[in-house]
């Protein structure tokens, strides 16, 4: 018995290859519901990739400001002590360094002080 050519054997297959599948009816609820999802998320993530960024570059700048802070602190260091004001003033100024013997030493209670008229009160006030 040839089994291709019996009804019995093909009787529930059907001969149409090409079959015409249709869309879901619910498609465009699917694009609706997720294509505003997809777009929200896509916002979060670059919104973070932002601010990475923003935080990275206001580090940047927060350790630059620090390490010029403590170059410029050195530097006032520097310009007040002693010696910088000696040389600032023997060069710029035309400051000598004084002599031994150039050198007085006047106490609050010497007669200097006394007669100096802005120690003095006026009795006419």
């Amino acid at each position: 018995m040839n089994y291709i050519n019996s009804k019995r054997f093909l009787r529930n297959y059907s001969y149409s290859f090409t079959e015409v599948k249709h869309t879901p009816k619910n498609i465009g609820k699917f694009f609706i519901i997720f294509i505003p999802l997809f777009i929200y998320a896509w916002l979060c993530v670059q919104t973070n990739k932002i601010d990475f960024k923003i935080n990275n570059d206001l580090k940047e700048k927060v350790n630059k400001l620090k390490a010029e802070n403590q170059k410029l602190e050195a530097e006032y260091r520097m310009m007040i002590s002693s010696k910088k004001i000696e040389q600032i003033a023997c060069e710029k100024y035309g400051f000598k360094i004084p002599a031994a013997d150039e050198i007085f030493i006047i106490n609050k209670s010497s007669k200097f002080f006394k007669n100096l008229s802005f120690n003095k009160t006026d009795e006419n006030e």
